[in-house]
Formats: structure tokens, C-alpha cells, sequence
């Protein structure tokens, strides 16, 4: 029940309007090479004191927050369009949005599909404890960004492999699994994946 309570309170946050998308984009962002445990903290101060924010020291980080208060309401009309789409397979909605997602700066494959999941439930983030985990190739999750013109239809092709590979394991299955590993981690303050799968939700509620 962890992904079908918590990812789609997630997705309704997310889907109310472009302020909360953009809180959503920005949790995600600022829990590359981080903790889970330390996301919440992260994203409340950010929420309370932008660009000053000692969370930012990143360039990337900053540079991402910048991206999303300035595209943010661009973002979300998009997103919206792409998904009420009726003419679209779900496969082809989450190409279209992982590749909107991946012009943000910092975000790559994994966290582009980590988007798709808390924003539309749809692919997954194989990130390097679900690879790990899954016995996957690393490579499955990385692309070059900055590829030209020549190496985009790469890119899609990459992208493509990823969403397929997330889709067969299961979107929800990939969720379950990630939150369950962090609860059983060397000094995690997590009691079970339930309180590691509700944090998503209540860090985004919080940081309101």
C-alpha cells in the first residue's frame, strides 16, 4: 500500500498547481548524493530562504532552482498537455515528459524517471541502490545531456530502453523495493519502508 497511498498524494500535490510542481521538482533535485533522511530539512529551508539557502551551495543545485522558478509555469502546462494526450500510449507520454524533465539542470535519466513517478505515476528511478539491487548494468541510467544534434535520437533510444525496463519491473514494485532498502540501512532513523515511503509526501506538506 506504500506506493498507492504516498505516490499518489504526491502526484495530486504535485498536480495542483505550478508552485507545488515546482516543490516537487526541487525535492528531487536536492536529493542527488543525499540522504533521504536529510531531503526534508533541505527542502524546508530552500522553501524559506531561496537562492540563500545554504543547500544551494551546489552550482548544479542552484542553477536547477533558478531553471524551475523561471520555467515552472511553462513546465507544468506542458506536462498537463502531454498527459491529456489521447493520442499517446502511456510508453510514448512518459518519453515525451522524461525528455522535458531532463532539460532541467542536474536531472539525468534516473531522476527524470523518479519525476515521472511522483508527478504522474509513471517509470521509476533505477538509482545506484535499485540497480544494484536488480543486478542491472549502470549504464542503463546515464546519458550524455549534452549530446548534439546527431546524438539525440541516442538519447530517445536510451530513454526509451529505461521507461521499458522500469515498466516491466513495475513502477509501483520499484517504489516498495527502494523504500523498504533505505529502512534497513547502516544508521538509517527509519523504523520500516512505510515511514520511508510517507516522508515523500509529508516533506512536500511541510515545506508548504
Amino acid at each position: 500500500m506504500m506506493y498507492k497511498d504516498h505516490a499518489q498524494k504526491c502526484s495530486e500535490f504535485a498536480l495542483k498547481n505550478p508552485d507545488q510542481f515546482a516543490m516537487v521538482v526541487l525535492m528531487v533535485v536536492l536529493s542527488i548524493q543525499q540522504r533521504w533522511h536529510n531531503v526534508g530539512i533541505q527542502l524546508n529551508d530552500v522553501m524559506l530562504n531561496g537562492t540563500a539557502s545554504r543547500f544551494l551551495n551546489w552550482r548544479t543545485k542552484r542553477n536547477c532552482y533558478e531553471y524551475i522558478q523561471s520555467k515552472k509555469y511553462l513546465m507544468f502546462a506542458q506536462c498537463l498537455a502531454v498527459m491529456h494526450s489521447t493520442n499517446k500510449t502511456d510508453d510514448e507520454k512518459a518519453i515525451a515528459l522524461m525528455r522535458m524533465f531532463m532539460r532541467i539542470p542536474s536531472v539525468g535519466i534516473a531522476k527524470g524517471g523518479f519525476l515521472c513517478q511522483l508527478v504522474f505515476n509513471l517509470v521509476g528511478c533505477l538509482d545506484v541502490h535499485n540497480l544494484r539491487y536488480y543486478g542491472l548494468d549502470p549504464n542503463i541510467a546515464t546519458a550524455n545531456k549534452k549530446a548534439g544534434p546527431k546524438g539525440q535520437e541516442a538519447i530517445r533510444r536510451k530513454v526509451k530502453t529505461y521507461i521499458e525496463k522500469c515498466h516491466e519491473l513495475g513502477t509501483e514494485r520499484l517504489w516498495d523495493t527502494w523504500c523498504n532498502a533505505r529502512a534497513v540501512e547502516d544508521e538509517s532513523p527509519w523504523r520500516s519502508g512505510f515511514e520511508v515511503s510517507e516522508a515523500h509526501i509529508r516533506y512536500l506538506e511541510d515545506s508548504v
